[in-house]
């Protein structure tokens, strides 16, 4: 849960002088989309043997 703070603070603090978000809703839909489109898809995850989520997919390709 410690990373995940410290990714999505480094992650706003970046974008936070590029962007200006117009309401609730579009900050929500940006932060939506950094978790499911970078943040979850790059990360490790004990439960899959401590592989990317795109690894495991990429093996399950590979191997079907």
């Amino acid at each position: 849960m410690i990373m995940l703070v410290l990714s999505l603070s480094r992650y706003f603090k970046e974008r936070r002088s590029h962007v200006q978000y117009l309401d609730y809703k579009s900050a929500k839909l940006a932060l939506f989309q950094y978790i499911e489109g970078w943040y979850n898809r790059k990360r490790i995850h004990s439960s899959i043997d401590y592989k990317t989520p795109q690894e495991m997919e990429d093996f399950h390709t590979r191997a079907g």
